[in-house]
């Protein structure tokens, strides 16, 4: 599987084949959040004090409010969603359309992260769970519910929501209204497969299994898929095999229906009529959490099924569905590396067409080349050569041509294609910048001229079609002055971002092997450097974000000290954390530095995959420049710290002040509201794991951020 955050959206009916469930992609929360409320004492925190929802024609937010001193309600745990108490409850009557959605969302972002149990009964004594949801809501930005609910007009519906783990206080939206749920699959079986037409492209059709059940409940010798977690609650759909005998199958998204499984099976829809031909999880070219099978040289006319399901039965939506003929190319010439296809290098990328229709494996023919070690390689390779040019720099990329290819990978070796005769130089997966980054670039540099490279290519999971390669001169820059530690450029604190480029870099480890290694993001050398010197306030960012695309991925590590040898200490090393343009690019947050002190910010591309250029800035933390900043006025002790933090101000606050500490991923962990007495509060850090934390505080409109070690 492709891994993901995986969010349910459930639809409840009386009926038992109408139970729903589905999963959804969305993006992380952010780090810290910008706003925080006083609250009023919850009159919701039983099932009896239950707040009355309004259900209306669309989702009219009723604000939430949790203080952080809710009890647990005494009712069975939910089942969902990390519940341990701190439950609110709400209610509403089912409208005559007996058909409705119950949905919460962020408000303030002091809650970004819940659950939610839906109940029938005619009160809070005889309570039947329905349902329970963690992370439905495909709409919202965090991390919220979404229930659909289908009950006769009338009845009573109470609705149970709380904050996952319990760990604060805060607002969130919740609101109800009326929803049409689609009717029942009509292709619940086999027997009923509804038939898909095969076209010389991909014209989709709407699928749905709402309401179906599992196919085993009619017929127990249906073959098990054997992928994707199948558990049920599967639709049918019938092909015929056109006249070339080769076609391809694929599933995307349309609603909510995000993440599912397919099989093929030949045969008819007897007991013990069907055979299992092929199953495929998270393939998809057109979305790659859903499906895509390719066959070949099946019989013409004949009629295969395909059965659809969702990934582990948790969802219950509409999806995308298409075949398409595939015309196959002629079997590719160069299978093998003694056959491989000459590129000639030009000043600019102009591609040839390569195919990999008919190849095998290479190591069918020689055992002996040395594994890709990127790009899912499973075989089905083909091979090209080029001739080093006089500059000894080129670049090598793939990028789409029919879109049957729609991901692979390269590796270039240098030597011979006898055995034993090939060396490993370099192997990328996902590196390109002409199309997109699903295929692959590969620069090298100071290279024998007039040597001859050869360049293995696959396409992931084995799909056969086309696609375009090029090899182009590359003209490099000279050395980047930064190359060294020494020799760091400047960034100043000022939220400006300069282009940084590794570029002609080399490895730290070539002047100083005392450099402490970076433990993160893959370092395999070619780092550069930059310096900043800490603000007066002691708290500071460094970001790292993309340019141009020539580098998609990288890692950054800072350190104080001094650029001699044993003269760094590591500090912090980030892979992912960037929130400018995306999660592959980096973050470092200090916090509680020494005012004037110089820190040396390395900067790298991931596994040492691509050389070009990226943004880099520097930014002081809490520059809010309102009041007296008397917030900033503490002191926070022990730190590093092992079961209790005090926290004592120097002034008086506000008793509102807000207390939040977030792990380093930026996962709220725990919270406070109000001091206790004499501007004074503790937190026990008893349960927190060992290792860096954020602390938040809050007092109006001022706020400071500062470190935390847990022992």
């Amino acid at each position: 599987m492709t891994f993901y955050n995986r969010f349910d959206v459930i639809v409840i009916n009386p009926k038992p084949k109408r139970m729903k469930r589905l999963l959804l992609v969305l993006g992380l929360p952010l780090f810290l959040f910008s706003h925080f409320h006083t609250y009023a004492q919850a009159v919701n925190d039983l099932c009896s004090g239950a707040i009355t929802l309004t259900v209306g024609a669309t989702c009219s937010n009723t604000l939430a409010v949790k203080d952080g001193t809710e009890t647990d309600s005494g009712i069975p745990d939910p089942g969902c969603a990390n519940y341990i108490g701190g439950d609110l409850w709400y209610k509403l009557v089912m409208p005559a359309s007996g058909e409705i959605r119950v949905e919460t969302d962020v408000d303030d972002g002091s809650i970004t992260d819940g659950g939610m149990a839906v109940y029938i009964g005619s009160d809070c004594s005889s309570l039947t769970l329905l349902e329970c949801n963690d992370d439905g809501n495909s709409s919202s930005s965090e991390r919220f519910e979404r229930v659909e609910v289908q009950q006769p007009a009338g009845t009573t519906i109470y609705i149970r929501v709380w904050e996952y783990n319990n760990v604060s206080a805060g607002t969130f939206n919740i609101c109800a209204y009326e929803f049409a749920i689609p009717d029942d699959a009509t292709n619940d079986d086999c027997i009923d497969a509804i038939e898909l037409p095969v076209g010389v492209s991909c014209t989709p059709i709407i699928g749905s299994n709402f309401g179906a059940t599992p196919s085993e409940d009619i017929d127990t010798t249906i073959p098990d898929p054997g992928c994707s977690n199948y558990r049920g609650d599967d639709v049918w759909f019938k092909i015929k095999v056109p006249t070339s005998g080769h076609f391809e199958v694929q599933t995307f998204e349309d609603d909510s229906f995000i993440d599912g499984g397919m099989a093929i099976y030949s045969g008819t829809c007897d007991p013990n009529g069907l055979t299992l031909i092929s199953c495929a999880d998270d393939n998809g070219s057109i979305d790659s959490t859903f499906e895509r099978i390719q066959l070949f040289n099946q019989t013409p006319g004949e009629t295969l099924f395909v059965r659809i399901w969702s990934y582990f039965n948790d969802t219950h939506s509409t999806f995308n569905i298409c075949a398409t003929e595939i015309n196959l190319p002629l079997p590719a010439t160069n299978d093998d590396c003694i056959d491989a296809i000459e590129l000639t290098i030009g000043a600019t990328c102009t591609p040839i067409i390569g195919t990999n229709s008919g190849a095998t494996n290479s190591e069918d023919f020689d055992a002996t080349i040395p594994n890709p070690v990127c790009g899912f390689y499973s075989g089905g390779d083909v091979w090209f050569k080029v001739v080093v040019p006089v500059s000894g720099n080129l670049e090598i990329e793939t990028y789409e041509d029919d879109s049957f290819i729609s991901d692979g990978g390269m590796a270039v070796y240098s030597g011979t294609c006898n055995p034993n005769g090939l060396t490993l130089l370099a192997c990328d997966d996902d590196g390109g910048i002409i199309t997109n980054e699903s295929f692959e670039r590969i620069q090298l540099l100071n290279q024998t001229p007039g040597e001859t490279l050869y360049i293995r290519i696959w396409a992931i999971n084995n799909f056969i079609g086309t696609f375009n390669i090029c090899a182009s001169e590359t003209i490099p820059p000279p050395p980047v002055s930064n190359d060294d530690c020494i020799d760091a450029i400047e960034l100043s604190i000022t939220n400006s971002p300069i282009i940084g480029t590794n570029i002609g870099s080399t490895s730290s480890e070539d002047a100083d092997a005392t450099i402490p290694d970076p433990g993160c993001a893959s370092y395999v050398g070619n780092d550069v450097w930059f310096k900043v010197t800490i603000p007066l306030s002691g708290d500071l960012a460094i970001e790292t974000y993309e340019d141009d695309n020539s580098i998609t991925d990288g890692g950054m590590a800072v350190y104080s000290g001094i650029c001699n040898p044993n003269g760094l200490t590591l500090l912090d090393c980030n892979d992912d954390g960037g929130i400018i343009t995306g999660a592959s690019f980096e973050r470092v947050e200090l916090l509680g530095q020494t005012p004037g002190e110089i820190l040396y910010v390395r900067v790298w591309s991931f596994d040492n995959n691509e050389s070009g250029t990226f943004n880099v800035f520097a930014e002081e933390l809490n520059a809010l420049g309102v009041g007296d900043k008397s917030i900033n006025n503490f002191t926070m002790y022990p730190n590093p710290a092992k079961d209790l933090v005090n926290i004592n101000f120097n002034k008086a606050l506000n008793e509102n002040i807000s207390i939040r500490v977030f792990d380093i991923k930026g996962k709220l962990v725990l919270s406070k509201k109000s001091l206790d007495v004499d501007n004074k509060t503790s937190l026990d850090i008893s349960n927190l794991e060992s290792g860096m934390y954020f602390v938040k505080l809050k007092n109006g409109q001022q706020e400071t951020t500062r470190k935390l070690i847990v022992k």
